[in-house]
């Protein structure tokens, strides 16, 4: 196994070849890891010059990889680190690993990044999930003194026999007060309420940005549109993602009027969620709620796709309403020295203290 880092502008067209081949047979698929993701989001999030390709190779192949970084202060901790680039649009960081021997492969990544951060600093793999098969290379064996540094969970939707989901989990008042503000809705439009997918027509993209802009997002200046260079990361990455047919554009709509949407990407089996939008004019009726629940009936008629992973944020109380499973995301620290592991060994403590001096705030 031969590990290196890769700066993005050395990149040589096989080498991209064989990314989008390994993201295509990784044992656990991770779309915000894929080139078609991570190129359009480096140039639009100006960091290009910053992030590099952790490679490992096994010959011709590639075995593994992630981007990463170097940071001078990590989670507001002034410790300097090589870790995995996480960004605003990055909602996991599971690293693309192959099938064969990931534990090797994994621990020579790890060993490079230990290599190029220096004895006084650490590396940090982020977001990366507790159980499966990247969870279980890492764990067994551990490298030394490796140091968990964070969790959270968040809701996820694994495929059933029935599409029964929301049973045990919404009261069936609650259920009916769905389809009454549907109803509404409806009432309020003149027209029939219906979830169309449109991926793959000419100007559906502009038309989830302009949709995104128009609501709270647009307002505090979060939306994609805000920004020209997000909104052509945006508009790059799914239209390379659309060619591949890997995009779920999902609008519900009534009488030809957009009222929400959701944009996911999906990989192995999976979907991701990614953004969301909906018109505020229609607030009243929960139509985000609304797009969720047609969203989940649409997925069980699809029998390609298994699981869904919101990525939503641990505290969203509508999908973990909706939603019936959940996933841990892990972050983990791997000093480098013995200085860096006397500062690692204080990491967890200095975590825990900012937490609770925002809890206090709040």
């Amino acid at each position: 196994m031969d590990a290196k880092l890769v700066p993005l502008a050395d990149l040589e067209d096989r080498d991209l070849a064989a990314w989008r081949e390994l993201a295509d047979r990784a044992v656990e698929p991770n779309p915000f890891f894929d080139p078609d993701f991570v190129l359009p989001a480096a140039r639009g999030l100006d960091e290009w010059e910053n992030v590099a390709i952790l490679r490992v190779t096994a010959g011709a192949d590639w075995a593994a990889c992630l981007p990463v970084r170097r940071y001078s202060r990590w989670h507001g901790l002034p410790l300097p680190s090589v870790a995995t680039w996480m960004h605003p649009y990055c909602f996991l960081g599971t690293p693309l690993v192959g099938p064969d021997h990931p534990h090797t492969s994994l621990m020579a990544a790890i060993d490079e990044m230990r290599t190029k951060s220096g004895p006084l600093s650490f590396t940090a793999l982020e977001w990366t999930p507790a159980e499966g098969s990247v969870a279980e290379a890492l764990r067994y064996p551990a490298p030394a003194r490796t140091v968990s540094f964070s969790e959270f969970t968040r809701p996820t939707l694994v495929r059933r026999p029935q599409c029964d989901y929301l049973e045990g989990r919404v009261k069936s008042k609650h259920r009916s007060e769905f389809r009454r503000l549907a109803r509404k809705l409806e009432k309020d439009v003149d027209a029939p309420l219906e979830i169309v997918e449109l991926s793959s027509e000419p100007g559906a993209i502009d038309a989830f940005l302009e949709l995104e802009a128009a609501g709270w997002k647009g307002e505090q200046g979060t939306a994609l549109a805000a920004n020209p260079e997000h909104s052509q990361f945006f508009r790059e990455m799914t239209r390379a993602f659309a060619t591949r047919d890997a995009l779920q554009l999902l609008f519900l709509q009534a009488g030809g009027q957009k009222i929400a949407a959701q944009c996911n990407l999906l990989a192995g089996g999976g979907v991701f969620g990614f953004k969301l939008a909906h018109d505020e004019d229609f607030k009243r009726y929960a139509p985000g709620r609304e797009l969720h629940l047609r969203a989940i009936e649409r997925f069980h008629g699809e029998r390609r796709l298994d699981w869904i992973d919101s990525c939503a944020s641990p505290r969203c109380e509508l999908l973990d309403q909706l939603f019936p499973n959940h996933r841990t995301l892990v972050t983990s620290v791997y000093p480098t020295g013995p200085l860096s592991r006397a500062a690692a060994s204080g990491l967890r403590g200095s975590q825990a203290l900012r937490g609770r001096l925002r809890a206090r705030v709040a």
